[in-house]
């Protein structure tokens, strides 16, 4: 049994195009003096998450692989925007919050994310065409 040139053409393009995309957008948060989009994707999950995440859970959740996933969690509580708190079930463990300022930065860095996925994907492909391959690729998790 092999792949089909058509699974195999279907991946490429996947993995083209969120390369390209992650590029462009961390390029505009550079551009725009922001932290990188892994920050971002972790305040987005913290902010979600009114109650906290363990650190597992929060690697289970974010969009981007952290393979440092620690010391990016470092790094965002030295500039104060998560804190740990003791987790309410079990002491020994943290469950990381987001800060206030925290939210303001993922509030800030939004408007330049929100505006570079209009480019790269709005302009690109219209809403019914958005909505089938979103559906299309859901299949496949």
């Amino acid at each position: 049994m092999s792949v089909s040139k058509e699974s195999v053409s279907l991946w490429i393009a996947l993995n083209r195009v969120q390369k390209t995309i992650y590029t462009d957008i961390e390029g505009a948060f550079k551009a725009e003096r922001f932290p990188p989009l892994s920050w971002y994707d972790i305040l987005w999950e913290l902010e979600n998450a009114p109650d906290g995440l363990r650190q597992f859970e929060l690697e289970q959740r974010v969009l981007f692989q952290q393979a440092n996933l620690s010391r990016v969690i470092q790094s965002l509580a030295k500039a104060q925007l998560v804190e740990s708190k003791p987790a309410l079930k079990d002491k020994r463990g943290k469950t990381l919050f987001i800060t206030s300022k925290g939210k303001d930065l993922r509030a800030q860095m939004w408007q330049t994310y929100e505006r570079m996925l209009e480019e790269k994907l709005d302009t690109k492909i219209n809403k019914e065409g958005a909505t089938q391959l979103a559906a299309a690729l859901k299949a496949l998790v």
